[in-house]
């Protein structure tokens, strides 16, 4: 006889985000980081796409920002390991919300950072 799986109820975990936030990236939620500092920052990453110039540097402090963006040069230190990356950001964003923000998505990692308006 053919048994049918009654009462499956829903498969999958249903993750609410409790907050009722909206999330543009791919999930992800912003703890830190304002909107203002996240939306001039995209904006600053399409004009040097356009540009043709690089906006993040992994590996390297070397990076050439535009005058109306800040230069912010990252460190990354995982045990004994570290990481050096640079990045533009826009201007309104704020040098400690963009260490908190780096430091929430990776638990185990201190960011140093440094920016240079």
């Amino acid at each position: 006889g053919l048994r049918s799986h009654g009462g499956g109820g829903h498969g999958g975990i249903h993750r609410s985000a409790g907050k009722g936030h909206e999330h543009g990236d791919g999930g992800r939620e912003f703890q830190h980081m304002t909107k203002e500092c996240l939306a001039e920052t995209r904006k600053v990453e399409a004009k040097y796409e356009k540009a043709g110039k690089e906006h993040t540097k992994f590996g390297s402090h070397e990076i050439d920002c535009g005058e109306e963006e800040q230069t912010c040069k990252l460190t990354a230190t995982q045990g004994s390991g570290s990481m050096k990356f640079s990045k533009c950001f826009a201007k309104v964003c704020k040098q400690t919300n963009i260490k908190l923000e780096l430091e929430a998505n990776k638990p185990g990692v201190t960011v140093a950072v440094a920016c240079t308006k």
